[in-house]
Formats: structure tokens, sequence, C-alpha cells
């Protein structure tokens, strides 16, 4: 190659490296304009505050927590008294109340009550005694009985609707009752030899008294003990009267009963009033109450 021709080559080829160079220092001063101006507007631009997110502890509230026979101050973040009850596991049955709806929101200081009710029925069997006909049967000596037919009580079955409050009843409704009758006894009651106190005959004019009659044993006389008011002892065949009205030591006919000697008195044996005497307590509680005829014989 001719001598000119390769330098002209040399200084086209450095033509080139310089024209690299200075582009690469162009760019390079392009960018850091750039980011200058960026920065620039960074800090030109209004600083915003960043708001720190409250912590868990600024939103509890203090509550009141009435339930299941326990009072407790609670602290919680629940936001209504429904999400409060499940925080803390309390299920409301179907008849349960709270003492505010469920979608009430929490503040301090409410008071929240649950009050569990519940339904249930409730069953009661009362007895009914039965009665006792009596009927009169020459069969039997005087005083004698005999139970023909047994008598049964019969039942007054009573169903309530009993509604309870936190364990305590509140009100009782009665929705229903039925009755078993109950059944009549039948007892005989011998008055042989003094049936129909006939106006002739040995008791012919003698007076005749409608008395009401009750009767005592052996266990009944009282402070007397085994001793009546006129020193003899209880039993079958004396009786209690008041002196105003039939005289002590008086012998009677009583229709039903059979002879009897007036030697006692009593505190409730007033007037018309005569006690009978048995030989024991348990036919004085047999006999009862009645009213029967009483023929004085001296």
């Amino acid at each position: 190659m001719p001598l000119e021709t390769t330098r002209r080559a040399s200084r086209g080829g450095l033509n080139v490296r310089a024209v690299r160079t200075a582009a690469m220092i162009i760019a390079l001063t392009v960018v850091t304009s750039a980011s200058v101006a960026i920065a620039q507007r960074a800090e030109d631009a209004p600083q915003t505050r960043t708001e720190l997110t409250p912590s868990r502890e600024s939103h509890l509230k203090k509550v009141t927590l009435v339930a299941d026979g326990n009072t407790a101050e609670v602290e919680t973040s629940a936001a209504t008294i429904g999400d409060l009850l499940k925080e803390r596991e309390l299920r409301l049955g179907s008849l349960d109340r709270c003492s505010s709806p469920l979608s009430t929101p929490l503040a301090d200081g409410l008071r929240v009550v649950v009050t569990r009710i519940r339904v249930e029925k409730d069953v009661q069997t009362l007895p009914i005694k039965h009665k006792s006909r009596e009927k009169f049967t020459p069969s039997l000596p005087a005083g004698k009985r005999k139970i023909v037919t047994a008598g049964k009580d019969g039942t007054r079955v009573k169903t309530f609707k009993v509604t309870y409050k936190d364990g305590a009843e509140a009100r009782r409704v009665k929705v229903g009752e039925t009755v078993t009758k109950p059944k009549e006894a039948l007892v005989f009651v011998g008055t042989r030899g003094t049936t129909n106190l006939a106006s002739r005959g040995y008791f012919g004019g003698r007076r005749v008294i409608e008395m009401k009659a009750s009767a005592y044993g052996p266990g009944g006389n009282g402070k007397w003990g085994a001793r009546t008011a006129s020193g003899l002892r209880p039993g079958y065949g004396v009786v209690a009267v008041d002196p105003r009205f039939i005289p002590l030591g008086t012998r009677l006919y009583i229709d039903g009963y059979g002879y009897a000697v007036a030697c006692d008195t009593g505190g409730a044996i007033k007037g018309n009033r005569i006690d009978l005497g048995y030989n024991s307590d348990r036919e004085a509680y047999r006999f009862g109450r009645k009213r029967v005829k009483v023929v004085v014989l001296n």
C-alpha cells in the first residue's frame, strides 16, 4: 500500500474512536442530568406524613358481661355484642334472651346480660279420698261394722307449663287436668236389737236426742291418760258428754253403738256433742264423725 493511503486510514480510524468516545460522554451526561432532576423534584415535592397504624390495645373496650350465673369485666376488641358472645363462646338457645340486640355496637361501660330460658312440663298427681256409705243391718251386733265393698281413691292429674329464667321458676300455667273419680265404699253397721227406736217396748216414752258423735280410744284420753273424769278406764261403753246437757252417770242407748254410761267429759264436748269410747284407737278412727240418736234410759 502506498504510504499516503496508510496515513489516511490511520487518521480515519482515529476519527471513529473519537466519535464513539464523545457519544458515550454525552450519554453519561444525559443520564446524570436526569437523575439530578428526579432527585430535585423529589426534594421539591410536598412531604407526606405517614400515619402509624394504632396498636390493637387502643381498640379494646371494657364491658360487663353477665351470663350463666357469672359477672365479669371483659376487655375486648369485638365490634358488636354478637361478636363478643362468639369470642367468649357463649351460644344462645332458641329461647335465651340478651339485654340488647346482638347487632348493638360495643362501647366502654356497656352491660350485657344473657338470660337463659327453658320451658318444662310439670305433672302433679293428687289423690281424691273415697267416701264410705253406711248401711244399717240387723245381721250384725250393735256397733259392729263390716266392709262389704272396698272403696278406692281417685286421682286428679294436673299438667303445668313452667318457665324458668336462669334456673328459677318465673311462670306457671295450667294446661290440662284429668280426674279419675273415687269408688265409694259400702259398710254395714250392725243394729241387732236396736233397729227402729220404737215408741213402744223398752224405749217407749223415753227421751231421744239426736247428737253429733265422735269417737276416742285409750290413746286419745288427753291428760287423763288411762282414767276418765269419773275414774273409770276408757273403752267401749264409756262415753263423754257435757254434764250440763247430760249428767254424769246417766245410762244411755246409742243407735248403732249400743249401751253406754256417761262417765267422761271433754273440752270440745259441748251441748249435744257426745264422744264414744272404743277399746282401740283404730276402732275410734274408723268410726269418724256422724249424727246418732241417743236414748236417755234414766
